[in-house]
Protein backbone atom coordinates (compact mmCIF):
# COMPACT_ATOMS: atom_id res chain seq x y z
CA UNK A 1 0.00 0.00 0.00
CA UNK A 2 2.62 2.55 0.90
CA UNK A 3 4.95 1.58 -1.85
CA UNK A 4 1.46 2.07 -4.33
CA UNK A 5 1.03 5.55 -2.74
CA UNK A 6 4.93 6.48 -3.07
CA UNK A 7 4.90 5.45 -7.12
CA UNK A 8 1.17 7.37 -6.95
CA UNK A 9 3.10 10.67 -5.62
CA UNK A 10 5.83 10.37 -7.73
CA UNK A 11 3.83 10.44 -10.88
CA UNK A 12 2.01 13.24 -10.28
CA UNK A 13 5.46 14.94 -9.82
CA UNK A 14 7.27 13.61 -13.22
CA UNK A 15 3.79 15.03 -14.82
CA UNK A 16 4.36 17.93 -13.29
CA UNK A 17 7.98 18.21 -14.68
CA UNK A 18 6.61 17.30 -17.64
CA UNK A 19 4.22 19.93 -17.48
CA UNK A 20 0.89 17.73 -19.25
CA UNK A 21 -1.98 20.05 -19.17
CA UNK A 22 -4.49 17.37 -19.31
CA UNK A 23 -4.12 15.93 -16.25
CA UNK A 24 -7.32 17.33 -14.36
CA UNK A 25 -7.33 20.39 -12.43
CA UNK A 26 -9.57 18.74 -9.82
CA UNK A 27 -6.96 16.60 -8.81
CA UNK A 28 -4.59 19.53 -7.94
CA UNK A 29 -7.14 21.94 -6.85
CA UNK A 30 -9.17 19.64 -4.21
CA UNK A 31 -6.15 18.23 -2.72
CA UNK A 32 -5.54 14.55 -3.70
CA UNK A 33 -1.70 15.43 -3.44
CA UNK A 34 -2.01 17.07 -0.49
CA UNK A 35 -3.53 14.02 1.56
CA UNK A 36 -1.26 11.67 -0.44
CA UNK A 37 1.74 13.73 1.01
CA UNK A 38 0.17 13.53 3.94
CA UNK A 39 -0.96 9.90 4.28
CA UNK A 40 3.00 9.22 2.82
CA UNK A 41 4.47 11.33 6.03
CA UNK A 42 1.67 9.69 8.47
CA UNK A 43 3.31 6.45 7.48
CA UNK A 44 6.58 7.15 7.75
CA UNK A 45 6.47 8.15 11.47
CA UNK A 46 4.61 5.67 12.22
CA UNK A 47 7.45 3.06 10.87
CA UNK A 48 10.16 5.52 12.62
CA UNK A 49 8.18 4.91 16.12
CA UNK A 50 8.37 1.27 15.39
CA UNK A 51 11.69 0.98 15.22
CA UNK A 52 12.32 3.04 17.97
CA UNK A 53 10.67 1.16 20.41
CA UNK A 54 12.10 -1.77 18.98
CA UNK A 55 15.36 -0.43 19.36
CA UNK A 56 14.52 0.67 23.22
CA UNK A 57 13.26 -2.57 24.06
CA UNK A 58 16.65 -4.05 22.86
CA UNK A 59 18.29 -1.81 24.74
CA UNK A 60 17.06 -1.94 27.91
CA UNK A 61 16.76 -5.56 28.06
CA UNK A 62 20.81 -5.28 27.41
CA UNK A 63 21.29 -2.47 29.81
CA UNK A 64 19.23 -4.65 32.63
CA UNK A 65 20.87 -7.83 32.04
CA UNK A 66 24.46 -6.06 32.37
CA UNK A 67 23.26 -4.10 35.67
CA UNK A 68 21.46 -7.75 37.01
CA UNK A 69 25.16 -8.97 36.63
CA UNK A 70 26.87 -6.20 38.68
CA UNK A 71 24.55 -6.41 41.37
CA UNK A 72 25.50 -10.20 41.79
CA UNK A 73 28.99 -9.85 41.26
CA UNK A 74 28.36 -7.04 44.09
CA UNK A 75 26.40 -8.96 46.53
CA UNK A 76 29.13 -12.08 45.71
CA UNK A 77 32.04 -10.57 46.63
CA UNK A 78 30.20 -10.39 50.58
CA UNK A 79 29.23 -13.69 50.32
CA UNK A 80 32.84 -15.39 49.34
CA UNK A 81 34.69 -12.83 51.73
CA UNK A 82 31.92 -14.03 54.58
CA UNK A 83 32.50 -18.12 53.25
CA UNK A 84 36.26 -17.38 53.25
CA UNK A 85 36.11 -16.25 57.45
CA UNK A 86 34.15 -19.08 58.10
CA UNK A 87 36.43 -21.73 56.48
CA UNK A 88 39.16 -19.92 58.58
CA UNK A 89 37.20 -20.15 61.87
CA UNK A 90 36.70 -23.52 61.34
CA UNK A 91 40.64 -24.19 60.96
CA UNK A 92 40.96 -23.40 64.40
CA UNK A 93 39.34 -26.25 65.63
CA UNK A 94 41.04 -29.60 66.14
CA UNK A 95 37.82 -31.69 65.37
CA UNK A 96 36.56 -29.58 62.35
CA UNK A 97 40.13 -29.19 60.78
CA UNK A 98 40.46 -32.60 59.15
CA UNK A 99 37.73 -30.90 57.17
CA UNK A 100 39.03 -27.88 55.91
CA UNK A 101 43.06 -29.48 55.77
CA UNK A 102 42.07 -31.83 52.57
CA UNK A 103 41.36 -28.47 50.50
CA UNK A 104 43.58 -26.10 52.16
CA UNK A 105 45.36 -25.36 49.09
CA UNK A 106 42.48 -24.90 46.68
CA UNK A 107 40.92 -22.75 48.98
CA UNK A 108 44.38 -20.40 49.20
CA UNK A 109 44.31 -20.85 45.27
CA UNK A 110 40.54 -19.36 45.87
CA UNK A 111 41.68 -16.55 48.26
CA UNK A 112 43.57 -15.49 45.37
CA UNK A 113 42.69 -16.12 41.70
CA UNK A 114 38.92 -15.98 42.47
CA UNK A 115 39.17 -12.07 43.43
CA UNK A 116 41.42 -11.27 40.74
CA UNK A 117 39.09 -13.23 38.21
CA UNK A 118 36.21 -11.02 40.20
CA UNK A 119 38.12 -7.84 39.87
CA UNK A 120 38.20 -8.48 35.82
CA UNK A 121 34.71 -9.54 35.27
CA UNK A 122 33.68 -6.68 37.40
CA UNK A 123 35.52 -3.74 34.90
CA UNK A 124 34.60 -5.70 31.49
CA UNK A 125 30.69 -5.34 32.94
CA UNK A 126 31.34 -1.87 33.86
CA UNK A 127 33.23 -1.21 30.67
CA UNK A 128 30.59 -2.69 28.32
CA UNK A 129 27.49 -0.13 30.21
CA UNK A 130 30.08 2.42 29.70
CA UNK A 131 30.18 1.52 26.05
CA UNK A 132 26.57 0.91 25.81
CA UNK A 133 25.95 4.47 27.79
CA UNK A 134 28.33 6.41 25.44
CA UNK A 135 29.09 4.53 22.09
CA UNK A 136 25.45 4.89 20.89
CA UNK A 137 24.27 8.14 22.72
CA UNK A 138 24.15 10.00 19.53
CA UNK A 139 22.76 7.31 17.19
CA UNK A 140 19.90 6.26 20.36
CA UNK A 141 19.26 10.49 20.16
CA UNK A 142 18.44 9.90 16.11
CA UNK A 143 16.55 6.82 16.07
CA UNK A 144 14.21 8.51 19.28
CA UNK A 145 14.03 11.76 17.08
CA UNK A 146 13.35 10.46 13.65
CA UNK A 147 9.50 10.76 14.11
CA UNK A 148 9.79 14.30 14.98
CA UNK A 149 11.90 15.24 12.27
CA UNK A 150 9.33 13.43 9.35
CA UNK A 151 7.02 16.22 10.95
CA UNK A 152 9.23 18.65 10.41
CA UNK A 153 8.96 17.83 6.90
CA UNK A 154 5.95 18.91 6.18
CA UNK A 155 7.21 22.89 7.12
CA UNK A 156 10.78 22.62 5.58
CA UNK A 157 9.05 21.77 2.33
CA UNK A 158 5.86 23.75 2.44
CA UNK A 159 3.44 20.91 2.58
CA UNK A 160 0.56 23.14 2.80
CA UNK A 161 1.00 25.70 -0.24
CA UNK A 162 -0.25 22.40 -2.18
CA UNK A 163 -3.92 23.83 -0.95
CA UNK A 164 -3.33 26.88 -1.96
CA UNK A 165 -2.50 27.45 -6.05
CA UNK A 166 -4.11 30.50 -7.74
CA UNK A 167 -2.63 29.77 -10.89
CA UNK A 168 -3.36 26.17 -13.21
CA UNK A 169 0.62 26.35 -14.32
CA UNK A 170 1.76 26.86 -10.69
CA UNK A 171 0.13 23.78 -10.00
CA UNK A 172 1.82 21.24 -11.81
CA UNK A 173 5.75 23.08 -11.40
CA UNK A 174 5.23 24.03 -7.53
CA UNK A 175 3.12 20.56 -6.58
CA UNK A 176 6.20 18.28 -8.67
CA UNK A 177 8.63 21.09 -5.94
CA UNK A 178 7.00 20.26 -2.86
CA UNK A 179 6.34 16.53 -3.74
CA UNK A 180 9.84 16.07 -4.41
CA UNK A 181 11.46 17.75 -1.39
CA UNK A 182 9.16 15.26 0.78
CA UNK A 183 10.75 12.27 -0.86
CA UNK A 184 14.36 13.59 -0.87
CA UNK A 185 14.41 14.36 2.87
CA UNK A 186 12.22 11.29 3.84
CA UNK A 187 14.38 9.35 2.02
CA UNK A 188 17.50 10.71 3.86
CA UNK A 189 15.64 10.62 7.31
CA UNK A 190 15.12 6.71 6.65
CA UNK A 191 18.46 6.31 5.30
CA UNK A 192 19.90 8.09 8.19
CA UNK A 193 17.24 6.28 10.93
CA UNK A 194 18.47 3.29 9.45
CA UNK A 195 22.34 3.57 9.70
CA UNK A 196 21.86 4.75 13.41
CA UNK A 197 19.89 1.52 14.21
CA UNK A 198 22.72 -0.81 12.49
CA UNK A 199 24.96 0.45 14.54
CA UNK A 200 23.55 0.60 17.58
CA UNK A 201 22.85 -2.86 17.15
CA UNK A 202 26.23 -3.61 16.15
CA UNK A 203 27.79 -2.27 19.36
CA UNK A 204 24.78 -4.05 20.86
CA UNK A 205 25.81 -7.47 19.57
CA UNK A 206 28.98 -6.73 20.48
CA UNK A 207 28.53 -6.13 24.15
CA UNK A 208 26.27 -9.43 24.10
CA UNK A 209 28.99 -11.37 22.13
CA UNK A 210 31.80 -10.37 24.69
CA UNK A 211 30.11 -10.06 28.28
CA UNK A 212 26.51 -11.90 27.86
CA UNK A 213 24.62 -15.11 26.81
CA UNK A 214 21.08 -15.85 26.89
CA UNK A 215 21.91 -19.14 29.59
CA UNK A 216 22.54 -17.67 32.87
CA UNK A 217 23.83 -19.30 36.29
CA UNK A 218 21.17 -18.63 39.07
CA UNK A 219 22.35 -17.65 42.61
CA UNK A 220 20.93 -19.43 45.77
CA UNK A 221 21.29 -16.55 47.58
CA UNK A 222 18.41 -14.19 45.81
CA UNK A 223 17.71 -15.15 42.48
CA UNK A 224 20.60 -12.60 41.03
CA UNK A 225 22.41 -14.28 37.70
CA UNK A 226 25.77 -13.44 36.30
CA UNK A 227 26.14 -14.40 32.61
CA UNK A 228 27.77 -17.47 31.43
CA UNK A 229 28.97 -18.08 28.04
CA UNK A 230 32.74 -18.01 26.60
CA UNK A 231 33.61 -14.03 27.65
CA UNK A 232 35.45 -12.43 30.21
CA UNK A 233 33.84 -13.73 32.67
CA UNK A 234 34.02 -17.05 31.95
CA UNK A 235 37.07 -18.17 34.25
CA UNK A 236 34.86 -16.47 37.27
CA UNK A 237 32.14 -18.23 36.78
CA UNK A 238 34.50 -21.73 36.49
CA UNK A 239 36.41 -20.93 39.72
CA UNK A 240 32.98 -19.23 41.57
CA UNK A 241 31.41 -22.88 40.78
CA UNK A 242 34.76 -24.83 42.08
CA UNK A 243 34.87 -23.00 45.21
CA UNK A 244 30.91 -22.94 45.93
CA UNK A 245 31.70 -27.07 45.45
CA UNK A 246 34.51 -27.65 47.50
CA UNK A 247 32.54 -24.94 50.49
CA UNK A 248 29.88 -27.55 50.47
CA UNK A 249 31.87 -30.54 50.65
CA UNK A 250 33.50 -29.25 53.48
CA UNK A 251 30.19 -27.97 55.31
CA UNK A 252 28.83 -31.52 54.84
CA UNK A 253 32.06 -32.85 56.56
CA UNK A 254 31.28 -30.12 59.00
CA UNK A 255 27.50 -31.37 59.73
CA UNK A 256 28.67 -34.95 60.31
CA UNK A 257 31.30 -34.32 62.51
CA UNK A 258 28.86 -32.25 64.89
Amino acid sequence: MKLWLFCGILTFALLGVHGLRDVPQVIWKHGPLYEGIQHLIAQEKFTAKEIWNDTKIIIEATANELQMAQKYLHNYEHIFSEKMKQLKEWEQYEDLRKCYVQYERQIARFNRDLITKYRICRHALNSSLSQLEDEIRSEVFYIRDAAIEIQEVVYDCNVTELGRFDDEEDNYFTGSRITMCVISKLSAIRQKQFESTHISLEILGRIVASDMNQNEMEDDNGGISIPRGDNVCLEFRHLREEFETIYDRILRCVMDGK
